[in-house]
């Protein structure tokens, strides 16, 4: 066991920094890199894009169109239990392909695999995006809030 986690150690320490390609290997060989969204980042951009939504409001003008675009990737089962607040669904995202051209889009999952190969389809669409490192589970490991698809909050992922 001890083995094994020292090896899960080392993989974390020296993939981790690698783009989603290089960590994948074989898997992404032939395709284009694209970059990791940390966490902190993460929040940043939803922090940033929540106080122009309010500001807005409070001064009674139109909230402003946020630069990016959450998109869960995961199963519509785990999606029944919880969501990022303020992403959207692979379906809505598919279904609506064209207003959402000019944004950065971050897709996440439950780890982080399912949507390092929705990031990887989407760049070679041409499609700027960014894969959200550690998924929903870095997300609660941070403790930070999950809602359902109704917007209620939850603590089930």
């Amino acid at each position: 066991m001890k083995l094994l986690s020292t090896s899960c150690l080392f993989a974390l320490v020296f993939f981790a920094p690698l783009p989603v390609s290089a960590q994948f290997g074989g898997l992404f060989r032939s395709s284009v890199d694209v970059e990791n969204i940390g966490v902190r980042e993460m929040t940043k951009k939803l922090a940033v894009q929540i106080n122009a939504v309010e500001a807005a409001k409070q001064k009674g003008e139109t909230p402003p169109e946020a630069d990016f675009v959450v998109v869960d990737v995961r199963s519509p089962k785990e999606m029944s239990l919880s969501i990022i607040p303020g992403a959207i669904t692979k379906k809505q995202f598919e279904s609506n392909r064209e207003k959402y051209e000019d944004r950065l889009v971050i897709p996440y999952c439950l780890s982080g695999v399912r949507s390092a190969r929705f990031a990887q389809q989407l760049a070679k669409d041409g499609i700027e995006t960014k894969n959200f490192k550690g998924s929903i589970l870095k997300w609660v490991q941070e403790e930070l809030p999950l809602v359902t698809l109704e917007g209620k909050p939850t603590k089930r992922v």
